[in-house]
């Protein structure tokens, strides 16, 4: 039996090696893959900004994997700087995500959709950030992680994913639906970077993943609506079309949403 397990998606070539080294390699290999979708995009490739995000939110689920008392501080200096990064992105992918959606509803006045491209100056700064956070990586608190270590932190972020389904189930309310869509993905990310942490059956892990997809376009459902309520440039009809078409789409997608949780995290 192998004494290190290995992240067999994200860095096969770390086989053999000792945990900690793996984990190192997990960060830095994300931290790469990162900066070189945000030099890729928006040519050639289109889905750069977007996968530098995910990357971003697959390190700080592997983060919080690794939450422990004795090195809690330097963590959370961590996923501060990731959350930061992240935020410095998002209302980029956000103008993406809603003039592909409302391109269909936009009329006479197409260019009120034209997706807001990232600043040259924020792509230069948060690429800045990450190499400078990739060369700092504390590998500290990674001299003592063991596999029990992170099957623990597996075993409690479903169970936290699990209850804040529960909460939500019970208010319905934005603020814990919000929270319930992060914890999925937290765990859906898990799963993907520590396969062989993970004792769930290939089902759930599909299961999960498809849930994520589903409150991801819930949430590009919302995302929509605010921006037509903030700012309805579109004709007045269009406007009206739009409105309804993602409501009914959104409560489509939440109870298919719902239905699955119910399957899957009893």
């Amino acid at each position: 039996m192998n004494p290190h397990p290995t992240f067999s998606l994200i860095c096969p070539d770390s086989a053999g090696k000792p945990l900690e080294q793996q984990v190192h390699s997990v960060f830095a290999a994300q931290i790469q893959m990162a900066v070189q979708g945000l030099r890729d995009y928006p040519e050639p490739d289109p889905e750069g900004l977007h996968s530098a995000r995910k990357c971003l939110k697959r390190l700080r689920a592997l983060l919080r994997l690794m939450r422990r008392k004795k090195f809690k501080s330097a963590q959370q200096a961590y996923n501060l700087q990731l959350r930061d990064i992240g935020s410095a992105l998002s209302p980029y992918r956000d103008s993406e995500v809603i003039a592909l959606l409302l391109s269909p509803f936009s009329g006479q006045n197409p260019e009120t959709l034209t997706a807001t491209s990232i600043n040259p100056d924020v792509r230069e700064s948060v690429i800045k950030d990450l190499e400078a956070l990739g060369n700092t990586f504390d590998k500290l608190f990674l001299t003592t992680l063991t596999t029990r270590n992170l099957k623990k932190g597996m075993e409690t972020c479903r169970e936290i994913m699990v209850a804040a389904y529960r909460q939500y189930s019970i208010t319905k309310s934005q603020i814990h639906l919000h929270e319930f869509r992060k914890r999925v993905k937290d765990h859906a990310y898990q799963m993907e970077l520590l396969e062989s942490f993970s004792p769930k059956e290939e089902s759930y892990r599909m299961q999960i993943k498809e849930l994520e997809d589903l409150l991801g376009d819930a949430r590009d459902c919302d995302l929509v609506q605010d921006y037509l309520n903030a700012s309805p440039d579109l004709p007045e009809q269009a406007v009206k079309d739009a409105r309804v078409h993602f409501i009914l789409t959104r409560d489509r997608i939440m109870k298919e949403a719902m239905g699955m949780a119910g399957d899957c995290l009893r």
